[in-house]
């Protein structure tokens, strides 16, 4: 069974988060063709506001947790929809590379 959270997007724009929440499901149901259903067992992602200034900056991190173990990566700036993309783009290569790592053994 997949947990799935999203934290701390209370402030952001229900646009904003319906075209996260997208993007976490397509990069779940990438990684469930890889490892096989339900194989993932907790994904979150956690938005702090770190600076209050005309655009406040965002630190977004994610954590996945897959039969290959727990990963986890985060990133920041002021475009809440451009610095998830990113956390999820670097989420999606560290689990590629860990699976391509494990293959050559």
């Amino acid at each position: 069974m997949k947990n799935i959270q999203i934290v701390g997007f209370e402030e952001i724009d229900l646009h904003t988060i319906s075209i996260i929440k997208q993007k976490i499901w397509d990069l779940v149901n990438r990684h469930e063709k890889i490892f096989g259903e339900n194989r993932i067992t907790d994904f979150k992602l956690v938005a702090n506001k770190i600076r209050k200034r005309e655009h406040p900056d965002y630190e977004i991190s994610a954590h996945l947790d897959t039969p290959l173990g727990h990963f986890r990566t985060s990133k920041s700036g002021w475009k809440v929809l451009d610095v998830t993309e990113n956390v999820l783009e670097e989420l999606e290569r560290l689990v590629i590379e860990k699976k391509d790592k494990i293959k050559q053994f």
